[in-house]
Protein backbone atom coordinates (compact mmCIF):
# COMPACT_ATOMS: atom_id res chain seq x y z
CA UNK A 1 0.00 0.00 0.00
CA UNK A 2 2.79 2.43 0.93
CA UNK A 3 4.52 1.66 -2.39
CA UNK A 4 1.32 2.39 -4.32
CA UNK A 5 0.88 5.69 -2.52
CA UNK A 6 4.44 6.72 -3.40
CA UNK A 7 3.91 5.83 -7.06
CA UNK A 8 0.61 7.71 -7.13
CA UNK A 9 2.21 10.82 -5.59
CA UNK A 10 5.05 10.68 -8.13
CA UNK A 11 2.60 10.46 -11.04
CA UNK A 12 0.68 13.43 -9.68
CA UNK A 13 3.87 15.47 -9.50
CA UNK A 14 4.81 14.53 -13.06
CA UNK A 15 1.33 15.38 -14.31
CA UNK A 16 1.52 18.82 -12.74
CA UNK A 17 5.07 19.63 -13.84
CA UNK A 18 5.56 23.18 -14.99
CA UNK A 19 5.92 23.91 -18.69
CA UNK A 20 8.29 26.83 -19.24
CA UNK A 21 7.92 29.26 -22.13
CA UNK A 22 10.84 31.66 -22.42
CA UNK A 23 11.17 34.87 -24.40
CA UNK A 24 14.69 34.46 -25.76
CA UNK A 25 15.01 37.70 -27.74
CA UNK A 26 12.96 40.46 -29.32
CA UNK A 27 13.62 43.57 -31.36
CA UNK A 28 12.34 46.18 -33.76
CA UNK A 29 13.40 48.06 -36.89
CA UNK A 30 11.68 51.28 -37.89
CA UNK A 31 10.30 52.23 -41.28
CA UNK A 32 13.11 54.67 -41.95
CA UNK A 33 15.69 51.88 -41.62
CA UNK A 34 13.71 48.82 -42.62
CA UNK A 35 13.94 47.13 -46.00
CA UNK A 36 12.39 43.92 -47.30
CA UNK A 37 15.16 41.96 -45.57
CA UNK A 38 16.21 41.94 -41.90
CA UNK A 39 18.10 39.68 -39.47
CA UNK A 40 17.24 38.72 -35.90
CA UNK A 41 19.43 40.63 -33.46
CA UNK A 42 21.02 37.45 -32.05
CA UNK A 43 21.52 33.92 -33.30
CA UNK A 44 18.37 31.76 -33.09
CA UNK A 45 18.25 28.25 -31.61
CA UNK A 46 16.97 25.18 -33.40
CA UNK A 47 13.39 24.27 -32.52
CA UNK A 48 12.46 27.68 -31.12
CA UNK A 49 9.38 29.58 -32.26
CA UNK A 50 10.09 32.67 -34.38
CA UNK A 51 7.33 35.28 -34.71
CA UNK A 52 7.71 38.27 -37.03
CA UNK A 53 5.35 41.24 -37.22
CA UNK A 54 5.47 43.61 -40.18
CA UNK A 55 3.98 46.82 -41.51
CA UNK A 56 4.37 47.32 -45.25
CA UNK A 57 3.70 50.92 -46.20
CA UNK A 58 2.56 52.07 -49.63
CA UNK A 59 1.55 48.57 -50.54
CA UNK A 60 -1.38 46.18 -50.18
CA UNK A 61 -1.53 42.57 -51.22
CA UNK A 62 -0.32 39.19 -50.05
CA UNK A 63 3.24 39.17 -48.65
CA UNK A 64 5.39 36.04 -48.78
CA UNK A 65 8.38 35.26 -46.56
CA UNK A 66 11.54 33.19 -46.87
CA UNK A 67 14.36 32.65 -44.41
CA UNK A 68 18.06 31.83 -44.41
CA UNK A 69 19.45 28.42 -43.38
CA UNK A 70 18.50 28.41 -39.63
CA UNK A 71 14.95 29.53 -40.45
CA UNK A 72 14.35 28.23 -43.96
CA UNK A 73 11.33 26.14 -43.06
CA UNK A 74 7.79 27.08 -44.06
CA UNK A 75 6.79 30.57 -42.94
CA UNK A 76 3.18 31.33 -42.21
CA UNK A 77 0.72 31.39 -43.64
CA UNK A 78 0.93 35.08 -42.76
CA UNK A 79 -1.98 36.65 -40.94
CA UNK A 80 -2.50 40.25 -42.04
CA UNK A 81 -4.93 43.06 -42.74
CA UNK A 82 -4.70 45.69 -45.47
CA UNK A 83 -5.62 49.28 -44.62
CA UNK A 84 -7.03 50.86 -47.78
CA UNK A 85 -6.94 54.39 -46.35
CA UNK A 86 -3.24 54.16 -45.49
CA UNK A 87 -2.47 51.83 -48.41
CA UNK A 88 -0.57 49.58 -46.01
CA UNK A 89 -0.47 45.92 -44.96
CA UNK A 90 0.16 44.85 -41.35
CA UNK A 91 0.32 41.40 -39.80
CA UNK A 92 2.58 38.56 -38.71
CA UNK A 93 4.22 35.39 -39.92
CA UNK A 94 5.98 32.61 -38.01
CA UNK A 95 8.06 29.45 -38.21
CA UNK A 96 10.13 27.12 -36.05
CA UNK A 97 13.89 27.41 -36.40
CA UNK A 98 15.33 24.47 -38.36
CA UNK A 99 18.85 25.13 -37.12
CA UNK A 100 20.93 27.49 -34.99
CA UNK A 101 22.63 30.66 -36.22
CA UNK A 102 21.80 33.98 -37.89
CA UNK A 103 18.23 34.10 -39.18
CA UNK A 104 17.64 36.50 -42.08
CA UNK A 105 14.05 37.01 -43.25
CA UNK A 106 13.04 38.37 -46.66
CA UNK A 107 9.60 39.64 -47.67
CA UNK A 108 8.38 39.70 -51.26
CA UNK A 109 5.07 40.37 -52.92
CA UNK A 110 4.36 43.83 -51.45
CA UNK A 111 6.44 46.96 -51.97
CA UNK A 112 6.89 50.05 -49.83
CA UNK A 113 8.82 50.93 -46.69
CA UNK A 114 8.86 48.19 -44.05
CA UNK A 115 8.68 48.17 -40.24
CA UNK A 116 9.59 44.97 -38.38
CA UNK A 117 9.17 43.59 -34.87
CA UNK A 118 10.25 40.08 -33.93
CA UNK A 119 10.45 37.63 -31.04
CA UNK A 120 11.97 34.21 -30.39
CA UNK A 121 10.43 31.85 -27.83
CA UNK A 122 11.56 28.51 -26.42
CA UNK A 123 9.32 25.93 -24.72
CA UNK A 124 10.61 23.25 -22.35
CA UNK A 125 7.80 20.92 -23.43
CA UNK A 126 8.45 21.67 -27.11
CA UNK A 127 6.21 23.43 -29.60
CA UNK A 128 3.28 21.63 -31.18
CA UNK A 129 3.72 20.33 -34.72
CA UNK A 130 1.01 22.76 -35.81
CA UNK A 131 2.17 25.59 -33.59
CA UNK A 132 -0.36 28.31 -34.46
CA UNK A 133 -3.53 27.72 -32.47
CA UNK A 134 -5.72 30.76 -33.15
CA UNK A 135 -5.26 34.01 -35.11
CA UNK A 136 -6.97 37.16 -36.28
CA UNK A 137 -6.10 40.45 -37.99
CA UNK A 138 -8.43 43.46 -37.87
CA UNK A 139 -8.59 47.19 -38.52
CA UNK A 140 -10.35 49.48 -36.07
CA UNK A 141 -13.37 51.28 -37.48
CA UNK A 142 -12.66 54.98 -37.87
CA UNK A 143 -9.87 56.55 -35.83
CA UNK A 144 -10.35 55.62 -32.14
CA UNK A 145 -7.93 55.97 -29.24
CA UNK A 146 -8.41 52.32 -28.28
CA UNK A 147 -9.34 49.17 -30.16
CA UNK A 148 -9.90 45.62 -28.92
CA UNK A 149 -9.87 42.67 -31.28
CA UNK A 150 -12.38 39.88 -31.37
CA UNK A 151 -11.76 37.20 -28.74
CA UNK A 152 -9.61 34.17 -29.54
CA UNK A 153 -10.23 30.98 -27.56
CA UNK A 154 -7.12 28.87 -26.97
CA UNK A 155 -7.32 25.08 -27.03
CA UNK A 156 -4.43 24.00 -24.74
CA UNK A 157 -3.20 25.34 -21.41
CA UNK A 158 0.38 26.35 -22.13
CA UNK A 159 0.49 28.96 -24.88
CA UNK A 160 2.17 32.24 -25.70
CA UNK A 161 -0.16 34.94 -26.95
CA UNK A 162 1.48 37.52 -29.21
CA UNK A 163 -0.04 40.51 -30.95
CA UNK A 164 1.16 43.52 -32.88
CA UNK A 165 -0.39 46.98 -32.96
CA UNK A 166 0.16 49.01 -36.13
CA UNK A 167 -0.15 52.53 -34.76
CA UNK A 168 1.37 55.92 -35.47
CA UNK A 169 2.35 56.75 -31.90
CA UNK A 170 3.43 54.98 -28.73
CA UNK A 171 1.05 52.56 -27.03
CA UNK A 172 -0.36 53.83 -23.75
CA UNK A 173 -2.35 50.70 -22.90
CA UNK A 174 -2.72 47.00 -23.73
CA UNK A 175 -4.80 44.00 -22.67
CA UNK A 176 -4.58 43.18 -18.96
CA UNK A 177 -1.75 40.80 -18.13
CA UNK A 178 0.17 41.47 -21.35
CA UNK A 179 3.68 42.96 -21.65
CA UNK A 180 4.72 45.51 -24.27
CA UNK A 181 8.04 44.18 -25.58
CA UNK A 182 8.65 46.76 -28.32
CA UNK A 183 6.81 50.09 -28.34
CA UNK A 184 6.32 52.36 -31.30
CA UNK A 185 8.20 55.66 -31.08
CA UNK A 186 7.90 56.78 -34.71
CA UNK A 187 5.09 56.84 -37.26
CA UNK A 188 3.74 53.42 -38.23
CA UNK A 189 6.00 51.10 -36.35
CA UNK A 190 4.74 47.79 -35.06
CA UNK A 191 4.45 47.49 -31.28
CA UNK A 192 4.82 43.86 -30.12
CA UNK A 193 2.88 42.69 -27.06
CA UNK A 194 2.82 39.22 -25.47
CA UNK A 195 1.64 37.06 -22.61
CA UNK A 196 2.28 33.49 -21.45
CA UNK A 197 -0.83 31.70 -20.17
CA UNK A 198 -1.32 28.50 -18.18
CA UNK A 199 -4.99 27.84 -18.89
CA UNK A 200 -7.10 27.73 -22.02
CA UNK A 201 -9.73 30.42 -22.43
CA UNK A 202 -10.78 33.52 -24.31
CA UNK A 203 -8.27 36.34 -24.90
CA UNK A 204 -8.44 39.60 -26.86
CA UNK A 205 -5.82 42.11 -28.03
CA UNK A 206 -6.16 45.77 -27.03
CA UNK A 207 -4.20 48.68 -28.51
CA UNK A 208 -4.58 52.08 -26.80
CA UNK A 209 -2.95 55.36 -27.85
CA UNK A 210 -3.13 58.93 -26.59
CA UNK A 211 -4.80 60.52 -29.62
CA UNK A 212 -7.32 59.26 -32.16
CA UNK A 213 -5.72 57.49 -35.13
CA UNK A 214 -5.90 54.47 -37.41
CA UNK A 215 -5.19 51.21 -35.57
CA UNK A 216 -4.55 47.75 -37.03
CA UNK A 217 -3.99 44.65 -34.91
CA UNK A 218 -2.75 41.14 -35.71
CA UNK A 219 -3.03 38.53 -32.97
CA UNK A 220 -1.84 34.92 -32.75
CA UNK A 221 -1.74 32.24 -30.06
CA UNK A 222 0.97 29.56 -30.21
CA UNK A 223 0.69 26.21 -28.45
CA UNK A 224 3.14 23.83 -26.80
CA UNK A 225 2.93 20.05 -26.94
CA UNK A 226 1.56 19.84 -23.39
CA UNK A 227 -1.88 20.58 -22.01
CA UNK A 228 -0.71 20.29 -18.39
CA UNK A 229 -1.78 22.54 -15.56
CA UNK A 230 1.53 24.08 -14.53
CA UNK A 231 2.28 27.78 -14.51
CA UNK A 232 4.43 28.82 -17.49
CA UNK A 233 7.27 31.21 -16.76
CA UNK A 234 8.43 33.90 -19.15
CA UNK A 235 12.02 35.06 -18.93
CA UNK A 236 13.19 38.01 -20.99
CA UNK A 237 16.80 37.43 -22.02
CA UNK A 238 17.84 39.85 -24.76
CA UNK A 239 16.35 42.96 -26.26
CA UNK A 240 17.41 44.12 -29.70
CA UNK A 241 16.22 47.45 -31.03
CA UNK A 242 17.43 48.81 -34.35
CA UNK A 243 19.81 45.83 -34.48
CA UNK A 244 21.47 46.73 -31.15
CA UNK A 245 21.40 44.21 -28.31
CA UNK A 246 21.18 45.06 -24.62
CA UNK A 247 20.95 42.71 -21.67
CA UNK A 248 17.55 42.82 -20.03
CA UNK A 249 16.97 39.91 -17.69
CA UNK A 250 13.60 39.57 -16.05
CA UNK A 251 11.55 36.67 -14.73
CA UNK A 252 7.83 37.02 -14.88
CA UNK A 253 4.98 34.67 -14.17
CA UNK A 254 2.07 34.90 -16.60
Amino acid sequence: MKYLLVVFAFLCLVGNAEATITLVQHGQIDRGTGTNTFSFGSAVTSGNLLVVFFNLESGTGTPTFTGSSPCNGTWGPSVFVSNATLSSTAGFTYTKATGSGTCTVTQSGVGGSVSWAWAEYSASAGWAATVLDQSIAQSAPGTPTTFTSSTLTTTVNEEVLVYGCRVQSALTGTSAGFTTETNNSSAQWISLVDRVVSSSGGYAATCTVASAEFIDVAFGTFKTTTAGGGTPIKKKVTNSKLQKNTGNNKLQKG
